[in-house]
């Protein structure tokens, strides 16, 4: 994923960074017309083919799967929030892959405040020494998170109400799945291309050339040295695992590879590997559900032969996704962004003209705008104080010694929805939620369950219990810590 994220700061500022130059409210309007087009036509159908695959409409129609999760991931959201249901990350619902996606989006979303101020640093120093700052301040903050590991977990599951133990849920989100770690990757690749436009008026020395070329091939083996290196060094995996560690290497390789001629530059230019990066997206996408259809369910004892299955299993499987995703581009996904760039640049025309007049944006402006814009963002994921206060809540009490039918297995525990309903409740002085098995999971299929709860409210310490006769899943529970409610 690293590789990922620098490529596409790359992608995205090369492509688009000249364009707010002049008048940026222009250009943010077509940036995100021409982003749209791209990612959403293909997502809500794989997104939908997801519901269906999963049996998940069903659900949905019958109110036994939590309709709330939708808005957020129609709307591309869903990774901005450290938020988790159950053992479950929120990104990590439906279609997990396009966790990685939403991230992308809030990228473009911060891109029209980047890119002006990125485009006007056209002295190669002051880009180095960006870049040196830039890579510097995240490493130590990697080194920091790493000998805070434990800490960070104990204090983020807690603060957060978040039952992932042993993950570490925060560092996992910060870092990780989540945008603002990412955001370094992104920024990395976004300087690298930067770089590159304000050498591109020169023509590379020879010199420059042969040394060009040497750095290219030292990083990638640097880059591998690396990786072999986080199977025996707990910071080095810890930094290859989490974001910062390998993405300044592969920055590099991207502007050395773009820069300078080289075998390796010739390989990724050529056509195969072209129509690949077209591909690259359904690639992406429909991995999840192509590999499931080689998937071996049951285990072989290891032996040349078993070996050999294996590996022309893989083989099949990697040649029928690139030849579905090349076929999916070609009769979907292009056409559709197409189709949509004309239709939504025609609606554009008409609200605003064929051209947007109006200035470029100020530093002050961005600057303003992205203060905002952080603010809400960590004012959204702030850990809630709760007026409510939950003990426990569990559900199948009434099932703890019932043996359900084969294969299922009884995995009642108590305080099961403990940390479901503290987030349901986080920051709440009245809350009122249903009990869904969907939500909290099945501890023991083919059992009536009950629900109960101990709960008080901050005003008055005495502990409350509420009881939900089976069967609970469906059942409303309402709990009033108001100044009305409270006893």
């Amino acid at each position: 994923m690293p590789l990922f994220f620098v490529l596409s700061g790359f992608v995205i500022h090369y492509n688009y960074g000249a364009s707010f130059r002049i008048a940026s409210l222009n250009a943010t309007v077509d940036f995100f017309i021409a982003r749209f087009a791209r990612l959403y036509p293909l997502y809500l159908l794989l997104l939908i083919f997801y519901l269906f695959n999963y049996r998940l409409l069903p659900g949905i129609l019958t109110h036994n799967f939590d309709i709330a999760i939708l808005p957020r991931y129609l709307l591309l959201w869903q990774s901005w929030l450290l938020e988790y249901r159950g053992t479950t990350w929120f990104g990590h619902l439906l279609l997990p892959p396009a966790w990685s996606i939403s991230v992308e989006v809030f990228f473009y979303a911060l891109y029209p405040l980047i890119g002006p101020n990125l485009v006007d640093i056209k002295s190669s120093r002051k880009l180095i020494l960006f870049f040196a700052v830039l890579v510097s301040s995240f490493w130590l903050m990697d080194v920091l998170c790493y000998w805070n590991f434990d800490a960070l977990r104990v204090w983020g599951n807690e603060t957060f109400h978040i039952d992932a133990d042993p993950q570490n849920a925060l560092l996992g989100w910060l870092l990780n799945t989540g945008p603002i770690g990412r955001l370094f990757e992104f920024m990395t690749g976004a300087v690298a291309a930067q770089a590159l436009i304000v050498l591109h008026p020169y023509e590379p020395s020879v010199g420059e050339h042969r040394a060009g070329v040497t750095a290219l091939y030292a990083t990638v083996l640097l880059a591998l040295a690396l990786y072999i290196l986080t199977q025996h060094n707990s910071l080095i995996a810890f930094m290859g695992t989490y974001p910062g560690g390998l993405a300044p290497l592969f920055a590099i390789i991207i502007f050395c590879a773009s820069r300078y001629e080289s075998g390796l530059s010739r390989l990724l230019g050529s056509t195969p590997m072209l129509k690949l990066g077209d591909a690259s997206y359904s690639i992406y996408l429909i991995h999840l559900f192509t590999l499931q259809l080689f998937s071996l369910i049951v285990a072989f004892p290891p032996s040349r032969a078993n070996y050999v299955v294996w590996l022309l299993t893989m083989l099949g499987a990697i040649f029928f996704t690139i030849i579905l995703s090349l076929g999916l581009y070609q009769v979907f996904e292009a056409p559709a962004r197409t189709f949509l760039r004309r239709r939504l640049h025609a609606c554009k025309a008409k609200i605003f003209g064929v051209q947007i007049r109006a200035k470029r944006f100020s530093a002050v402006h961005c600057t303003v705008v992205g203060v905002i814009l952080s603010a809400l963002f960590v004012f959204w994921n702030w850990p809630k104080t709760s007026i409510i206060e939950v003990f426990d809540a569990t559900y199948g009490e009434s099932c703890k010694n019932v043996s359900p039918p084969a294969p299922a297995l009884n995995i009642f525990k108590r305080g099961n929805a403990t940390d479901t309903v503290k987030q349901l409740c986080a920051g709440k002085d009245t809350c009122s939620f249903q009990v869904n098995v969907n939500r909290i999971g099945d501890p023991v299929p083919g059992c009536a369950k009950d629900f109960q709860i101990t709960y008080s409210c901050r005003s008055n310490s005495t502990p409350t219990s509420q009881t939900v006769k089976a069967e609970a899943h469906g059942q409303t529970v309402v709990i009033d810590c108001s100044s009305k409610g409270a006893k």
